[in-house]
């Protein structure tokens, strides 16, 4: 192998003379040259210096050998000085000493090469019969040969790369320059290790452990040896292990390593953030200093119960290091590793989980919108309850009067207020130990445990006398109640319930309608104080309806229902804002949309109550046309109720005639002829002609 290097030659004829060694025979015949003018003693000088050179050159076999050489020039200058003949040719000495020249040049060539042989036979053992991929490079980093590992790692033939720079044929020319100094290194005669991407002939990436040997003949550097070991996967193995031991450090759960004895033998990075500590500060303690539901005494214990189980999970607490304490869901696994026990342990922080149980549980068994008990628990309490230690067991059963109209008229945001406001006198008025659920849409319930009759009506008239005080206020509350006692054993608490349900429908049949009246007026009230519908243009309104109703020759129910409706056309207007009622420019889009949802307003607010709902159909259509382009149905002619056409009329006309905030006053003559134009299209053309001669009769 070494015989593919350079060496330093000089060619003597046919003959090919290593330099050093051909420096070092000149320098001996120098010397035997001295032996004829130098006395001995300063000879001996420039032998050692001999011995020296020629030790460096071939080694101590070849120090020793040129020494003996030594020896016999220093003799043949000894004896040659003593005789004082000078004619070396014709001395015996001397020519002993030519000849020990002689056989110093030929040991001398031998032995040079006799150490390439031996070198370039352990260089050909070692480049071949390595498992390792490698390559022999001359100084330029060229390729001179490479082994069959390398040809079958990288997969090129010696043909292909011979004298190629391997950087270029193993980085595609990417990084050249990158390992430059490393080779300079090399050539400098000291090894490189180092790591690399290299690509072999596919083009496939690898990782590589890289080592530069530099190749020494003679002593000087000739070359490198470029050995390459694939790590791809051992670098992967490590790369495993690291996002193994990342993902472990950063779990959202805490991971514990727990000796038999409870010290902690390993914690993740999750842990000691959950629990305030260091690393170290935590390997210094053990798992029930931290585990608030295990004492130090019941750790033997829990480990003989894991070795048999082999896993658990359980719930327990952790503190940290502030004293903050929080629960948690501990799993631990027993584990065996490189004949050493131990409980592998991962922690989830269920705080969350907690609270959102204690929610789901909330939900499970309170009214939502109230916070009172709702009607499953009360249904357990109730079975709970039910017990002759508790007789009397008495019961109030309550209903919101009017819930549907303020939903209808106000809104259910209303309508939830008012529950929320009647939750809230039932809790005023009852005792600790009684039971308040709400038992679904507008009904209460109330269980009263040892409590006879007499007590159960205090209670029922303090309710009342609180619902009493908010008859003045935006939601008053009104409430229908009956009671029910369970005074012996045998008495079904069913039936007891029902009997109060019985006697609270009694009672708000006599209570609901004025609530409902009450709340219509309120309404109205509320209409005329945020807009121009005053009790005047109601009135206006109601006697000329009356005397249309009569020149159409309609009967007393059909007048009455008239006036009404003049009187409640508009009622789903209290709900609208104040702004957009008396807004004197033209409505935006979203606006009018509002607008035109009063009469459908009006409609569930006169449906809601008995006395008003005779009339809610008019309500709904008061603003239809004849010829089909009104609103919110778009009726059309004959479909539209004779009642609504009529006020359709009439409304137009008073408000034409008197002042509003978007239009000013028109004649009355104007108006007049706006109202005939409009026959046959916006009106009913037979109500327009009893109007005018409703009209023209009041003028005369």
């Amino acid at each position: 192998m070494l015989d593919k290097l350079p060496e330093s030659e000089v060619k003597i004829g046919f003959l090919k003379i290593d330099l050093a060694h051909l420096l070092l025979t000149a320098y001996a015949v120098f010397l035997l040259i001295l032996t004829f003018i130098l006395p001995p003693s300063l000879l001996w000088i420039g032998v050692v210096i001999f011995v020296l050179l020629s030790s460096f050159s071939y080694g101590l076999s070849g120090g020793m050998l040129s020494f003996l050489l030594g020896a016999l020039l220093l003799a043949g200058s000894a004896y040659t000085t003593l005789n004082s003949s000078r004619e070396l040719i014709l001395d015996l000495p001397g020519l002993g000493i030519l000849l020990s020249l002689l056989l110093f040049l030929a040991a001398g060539m031998g032995m040079g090469v006799n150490i390439i042989k031996e070198q370039k036979l352990r260089s050909d053992a070692l480049f071949e019969n390595t498992t390792s991929a490698a390559a022999m490079l001359d100084r330029d980093h060229r390729v001179l040969d490479i082994n069959d590992e390398f040809e079958e790692t990288f997969g090129y033939s010696l043909e292909e790369i011979r004298g190629e720079d391997l950087d270029d044929v193993l980085e595609r020319g990417a990084a050249g320059s990158v390992d430059r100094e490393k080779t300079d290194a090399v050539m400098a005669g000291r090894r490189v290790e180092f790591e690399a991407t290299r690509y072999d002939r596919q083009g496939r990436a690898r990782r590589f452990s890289v080592r530069g040997i530099p190749i020494r003949v003679k002593g000087q550097v000739k070359g490198i040896y470029a050995v390459y070991d694939d790590i791809t996967e051992r670098r992967q193995r490590q790369r495993q292990l690291q996002l193994t031991k990342f993902s472990i450090d950063n779990a959202s759960l805490a991971i514990f390593w727990i000796k038999p004895d409870g010290e902690l033998e390993f914690v993740n990075d999750t842990a000691c953030k959950m629990l305030g500590y260091r690393r170290d500060e935590l390997l210094d303690m053990r798992f029930s200093e931290i585990d608030v539901g295990l004492k130090s005494d019941e750790h033997h214990e829990r480990w003989k119960q894991l070795k048999q189980e082999r896993s658990r999970t359980l719930e327990s607490e952790f503190e940290t290091s502030s004293g903050r304490k929080y629960p948690v869901e501990i799993t631990g696994h027993y584990l065996r590793f490189e004949e050493t026990e131990y409980e592998f342990v991962y922690a989830r922080d269920i705080s969350e989980q907690r609270e959102r149980e204690k929610k789901i549980n909330y939900l499970l068994y309170h009214d939502q919108l109230t916070g009172l008990y709702n009607q499953r628990f009360f249904k357990e309490e109730m079975e709970r309850l039910d017990t002759p230690r508790q007789l009397p067991l008495s019961l109030i059963m309550l209903d919101v009067n009017g819930l549907k109209l303020i939903n209808d008229s106000y809104g259910h945001s209303k309508g939830d207020e008012l529950l929320q406001k009647t939750a809230q006198v039932m809790r005023e008025s009852v005792r600790s130990e009684d039971i308040i659920a709400r038992w679904g849409g507008d009904e209460f319930v109330i269980l009263l445990p040892s409590t006879p009759r007499s007590e159960a009506r205090r209670i029922y008239d303090r309710i009342r006398k609180r619902c009493e005080d908010t008859v003045n206020d935006e939601l008053p509350i009104s409430l229908g109640m009956g009671i029910g006692v369970k005074e012996r054993p045998e008495e079904d608490m069913d039936d007891i319930l029902q009997r109060a349900d019985e006697n609270m429908y009694q009672d708000k049949l006599s209570e609901s309608r004025s609530v409902k009246n009450r709340i219509v007026s309120s309404l109205l009230n509320t209409l005329e104080t945020k807009s121009n519908e005053t009790e005047e243009h109601a009135a206006r309104m109601a006697e000329l309806a009356r005397e249309i109703g009569q020149e159409m020759e309609l009967s007393r129910v059909q007048i009455n229902r008239l006036s009404m409706l003049a009187t409640l056309h508009d009622i789903g207007k209290a709900t609208i804002s104040e702004h957009i009622l008396n807004k004197s420019g033209l409505l935006r889009a979203e606006e009018w949309d509002m607008i035109k949802e009063h009469p459908e307003k009006g409609y569930r607010i006169a449906s809601a109550t008995e006395e008003f709902s005779p009339v809610a159909e008019e309500i709904l259509a008061h603003h239809e046309r004849w010829d089909g382009c009104g609103y919110p149905r778009g009726l059309q002619g004959e479909e539209i109720p004779l009642l609504a056409r009529i006020i359709a009329v009439i409304d137009a006309y008073d408000v034409m005639v008197h002042d509003r905030s978007y239009s000013p006053s028109l004649d009355k003559k104007v108006a007049l002829e706006e109202i005939r134009r409009c026959a046959g299209g916006q009106f009913d053309p037979r109500v327009v002609e009893a109007f005018m001669a409703v009209l023209e009769r009041n003028k005369k």
